[in-house]
């Protein structure tokens, strides 16, 4: 006999409830009428030595209680819709139900379990019920086996469903998590997303290799192959009014088995998420859903590949700030297929400016090639490139900072300041930079590398990486700036005490190919 260890599977629940409509088994969980709770009652014919399908009970149901009432020897029997073991039941392998007055009750699914026992209720044979106290965290379906032909009558209630308020309604927002299984190069259905949520937000975490997909009915919305969504890297598209993001089947950047889906607005149809596994395990599965979400801003990902003005200011002003005597000119800024160009020739530099303001702790990721700086630092003049958040505050400047500079704090041109790059922030309590200008050699000893550069910002430390290995980490809040902020690219030179006097015979050209911010991705 299969034990209640076995069996046993962590929380699913509120909007990942299989709202399914079990016309033709007679139940009535009330999504027709939005009701969340009820009760009701049906016929339902039986067969002489045969299973039948009396009906699924949803997830989400809270503390539902069935009767199956018949003239005739007939065994409720209950196994789980998902992976299709057998929960109760004679001789089925059931945790329970193989007895008649013994183990007949055990916890599953969320909810505690408890048969009468093939003997019935005390009434007599045919007349047996189940109790599910708390709430059902996946689908359940329910069988009667019948000894002899007939008919049975089926009672049933319940007495609530997680996330519904009056009018069937789902809940404004909530979160959760559950653990789901995933078979070997199989696809297993999640959950639904039921009409009515907004702002969802759904990550699956597996030390396996598994893919979310998505679908709306047969439309393939996310997965792979030949969804509307099916590549390896960050993807949206705007579906049924909503704005639907995913990680792409190489996942969240910390490896395979680490996918999420966003969508932004209201979802108005059922939405069935499922789950592909290249390997057999488990996965977490994280949700929320709601104006909670709100707080999180939404990924940003940029490879170049449309208008710079769809996402970015491109600025066209004279500076007479930090950036010396740099004027910077829209002409200096050329859009490309896959980068975007920033020129800096004498006095005239460029610079991006994202239109959005709330860039906050997340992750970064910058694929950049610096220019060959080798003539400048040969001529004593100077250049700064940088990618970096900035933010004003009371007057003072809240920074976090990527910049490859051929000078040092005072103007000094460094010697090796070709395969150099500086990382620093900027709060109110202070600068928090090498002392001596940069000091972290970029990979295979040149600038003129495409790499990729970027920062993990928490609330309580930067790590800074290149190609995803960590260089530099500031610790402590007060170093680190605490209020979203844009982001911004630019080059620029000309100034006495940061960046040098600007080149007078070269041009340079420093390429950005992408752009990627995900919020939050530790979770703190």
């Amino acid at each position: 006999m299969k034990t209640a260890n076995r069996l046993l599977v962590a929380t699913m629940i509120c909007f990942f409830c299989s709202f399914l409509s079990i016309a033709h088994a007679g139940f009535d969980w009330g999504e027709g009428t939005g009701e969340c709770s009820g009760d009701g009652s049906f016929q339902q014919s039986i067969l002489k030595n045969a299973v039948v399908e009396v009906g699924e009970i949803p997830s989400g149901k809270q503390d539902v209680y069935i009767e199956l009432n018949s003239d005739e020897d007939v065994d409720i029997q209950l196994y789980d819709k998902n992976t299709g073991d057998p929960i109760v039941g004679w001789n089925i392998g059931a945790p329970i139900g193989d007895y008649p007055n013994d183990n007949l009750e055990t916890d599953y699914a969320g909810v505690e379990i408890e048969y009468s026992g093939y003997n019935g209720d005390g009434s007599g044979l045919g007349h047996e019920y189940i109790r599910l106290t708390g709430t059902l965290n996946r689908t359940l379906v329910m069988k009667a086996f019948g000894y002899k032909g007939g008919y049975a009558k089926v009672i049933y209630s319940w007495k609530g469903t997680q996330g519904c308020t009056s009018g069937g309604v789902p809940a404004e927002s909530g979160s959760g998590t559950f653990q789901q299984q995933i078979k070997y190069y199989n696809t297993v259905e999640v959950g639904d997303l039921i009409s009515g949520l907004h702002n969802v937000y759904i990550e699956l975490i597996s030390d396996e290799d598994v893919d979310i997909q998505l679908y709306d009915g047969n439309t393939k919305i996310v997965c792979w192959p030949n969804g509307i969504l099916s590549g390896s890297d960050y993807q949206s598209t705007n579906y049924g009014g909503m704005t639907i993001e995913w990680s792409g089947y190489n996942g969240d950047g910390t490896g395979l088995g680490h996918e999420y889906i966003r969508i932004s607005g209201d979802v108005d149809r059922t939405l069935t998420m499922k789950a592909f596994g290249y390997h057999s395990g488990y996965a977490t599965v994280n949700y929320s859903w709601g104006e909670q979400n709100q707080d999180t801003p939404s990924i940003f990902f940029e490879t170049f590949d449309q208008p710079l003005e769809n996402n970015w200011y491109i600025s066209n002003y004279e500076n007479h700030g930090g950036n010396g005597d740099t004027i910077f000119t829209q002409d200096n800024v050329n859009l490309y297929s896959g980068y975007v160009r920033l020129k800096l020739n004498s006095n005239q530099g460029s610079e991006l400016v994202a239109k959005r303001e709330d860039f906050h702790f997340g992750r970064y990721r910058f694929q950049m090639k610096v220019d060959d700086t080798s003539d400048l630092v040969n001529s004593g003049e100077g250049m700064v490139f940088g990618a970096f958040i900035y933010q004003k505050q009371n007057s003072e400047n809240n920074e976090i900072d990527i910049e490859f500079v051929t000078t040092d704090k005072n103007g000094k041109i460094i010697e090796d300041a070709t395969n150099l790059v500086n990382f620093a922030t900027h709060t109110p309590t202070g600068d928090y930079k090498p002392t001596n200008g940069p000091s972290y050699l970029v990979p295979y000893g040149s600038l003129g590398t495409k790499c990729w550069y970027g920062f993990d910002w928490h609330p309580d430390r930067i790590d800074f990486l290149i190609n995803d290995q960590v260089v530099r980490t500031i610790y402590g809040a007060k170093k680190v700036p605490q209020s979203p902020g844009r982001l911004i690219i630019n080059t620029w030179s000309g100034n006495d005490h940061w960046g040098g006097s600007y080149p007078k015979n070269d041009n340079i050209y420093n390429r950005i190919y992408e752009v990627t911010y995900e919020p939050a991705f530790f979770n703190e």
